[in-house]
C-alpha cells in the first residue's frame, strides 16, 4: 500500500498537459486543435490558443535596392545626313559619325513591390571616363561606291545618364496551366551620352590614303547625344527549381518604344564655330533577360542580359554664326544606335 501510495504523484505528474513550448518542441507538424486535445488542452485555452495563432500575414509591399554594375558591348550611337539638294543634283549619305561607346556603368534601382503589381526607377553614370572605341568619321564627296575620308578619334566620357522608370502589374497568373505569369508594363527611357574626341587621325581624305596621315593631338570634337523614349510592353515571369538551391526567379521582357533624339555635335578644329544639330523621331525596340537568385530572406543576385535598338529620322542644321551659316534640311538624316548591357547587381529587400 504504502508504494501505491508513492506512486500516485507519479501518475499524476505524468497525465498533466504538456506545458505549451514542450507542445510546440514535440509536436510533429503543424499544431492543430487535434494536437492540443491530445496533449491535454483545451483548444481554446491560453497555452494553446497562443500555438493556435495565425502566421502573420505577408508584408503589403516590398521595398528594394539594387546597386547595379553594367558593360556596354558591342555598342555605338550614330548619325547620319545627306546633301541639301535631292537626287540627282544630291545624294545620300554625305557624312556619317559612328560613336563606339563600349565603357563600364555603374547605378542604383529602386523599387516597390505589391503582390499585383510593382514600380522601378533604376539611373545610371559611366564607372570611368575611358571609352573603349573610337569615333569614326566617314565622307561621301562626291558619292561613289566608297568612302572617301575617314578621320578616327579617340573619345572619352565628359558627362553620361541612363534613367529607366516604369510600372508593372500582373495580368494573368498561370495562364492555361502553365508555370507563368504575364505582367504588362509601361515605362519612360532617358539617355544622354556625352563625349569628347580627340587625337584625331585622319586615314583617308580625298579618296586617298596617304602614308604620313594628319593628326591632331587636340580634342577635335564634342558630342552631345539624347534619346527621350516612352514604351510599353511585357515581362514572362517564371521559376525554375534547382535541387536544393533555392529557385532561379526568371524574367523575360520585351518592349517597344515611341522615341525622340536629339544631338549637337560642335567642331573644335573647323573654321568658325561650326555646329551640327539633329532632331529626330522614330521608335526603339528592347529585349531582356534577367535571372535571380535569393541568398537570404533579404539578399540576392542577378544578372541580366538586354539589347536595345533605336532608329529615327528627321532632320539636320548646320550652324556656323561667323560665317553667318544656319541651313537646315531632312534630305538623308538618320540617327540610331544599337546597345547590348550585360548587368550585374546586388538586391536588398525590406
Amino acid at each position: 500500500m504504502a508504494r501505491f501510495a508513492a506512486a500516485i504523484p507519479l501518475l499524476l505528474l505524468a497525465a498533466r498537459p504538456l506545458p505549451a513550448y514542450e507542445l510546440a518542441a514535440s509536436a510533429d507538424g503543424p499544431i492543430t486543435a487535434a494536437t492540443c486535445a491530445e496533449s491535454g488542452h483545451d483548444a481554446g485555452m491560453p497555452a494553446c490558443a497562443r500555438l493556435l495563432e495565425p502566421a502573420p500575414p505577408a508584408p503589403a509591399w516590398t521595398w528594394t535596392f539594387d546597386y547595379r554594375f553594367r558593360s556596354l558591348t558591342n555598342s555605338h550611337t550614330s548619325y547620319e545626313f545627306g546633301t541639301p539638294e535631292l537626287p540627282p543634283d544630291g545624294w545620300a549619305p554625305l557624312s556619317r559619325l559612328n560613336f563606339n561607346i563600349d565603357s563600364l556603368w555603374h547605378g542604383v534601382q529602386i523599387g516597390l513591390k505589391r503582390p499585383r503589381w510593382g514600380l522601378h526607377v533604376e539611373y545610371l553614370l559611366p564607372l570611368q571616363r575611358s571609352v573603349q572605341g573610337s569615333l569614326d568619321d566617314y565622307d561621301w564627296d562626291p558619292p561613289g561606291a566608297g568612302f572617301t575620308d575617314l578621320g578616327i578619334a579617340r573619345q572619352r566620357w565628359t558627362d553620361g545618364h541612363m534613367l529607366d522608370a516604369g510600372a508593372e502589374f500582373l495580368l494573368l497568373d498561370r495562364p492555361w496551366g502553365l508555370p507563368l505569369e504575364i505582367w504588362p508594363l509601361a515605362g519612360f527611357r532617358w539617355q544622354r551620352f556625352h563625349l569628347m574626341c580627340y587625337d584625331l587621325v585622319q586615314y583617308k581624305e580625298g579618296g586617298v590614303w596617304p602614308v604620313d596621315p594628319f593628326r591632331d593631338a587636340g580634342n577635335v570634337l564634342a558630342f552631345n547625344q539624347q534619346y527621350y523614349a516612352g514604351y510599353f510592353g511585357g515581362q514572362l515571369r517564371t521559376s525554375l527549381a534547382l535541387g536544393r538551391l533555392p529557385a532561379l526567379r526568371l524574367t523575360l521582357q520585351g518592349d517597344w518604344a515611341c522615341t525622340e533624339g536629339y544631338n549637337v555635335d560642335h567642331h573644335l578644329i573647323r573654321e568658325g564655330d561650326r555646329y551640327t544639330i539633329e532632331k529626330t523621331y522614330g521608335g526603339a525596340w528592347h529585349a531582356g533577360l534577367t535571372a535571380e537568385m535569393p541568398l537570404r530572406t533579404r539578399l540576392s543576385l542577378g544578372c541580366q542580359i538586354d539589347y536595345l535598338a533605336i532608329s529615327t529620322t528627321g532632320s539636320h542644321r548646320l550652324l556656323n554664326a561667323p560665317f553667318d551659316v544656319d541651313q537646315s534640311w531632312t534630305h538623308g538624316v538618320r540617327a540610331w544606335s544599337d546597345q547590348t548591357w550585360l548587368t550585374a547587381f546586388v538586391r536588398v529587400n525590406w
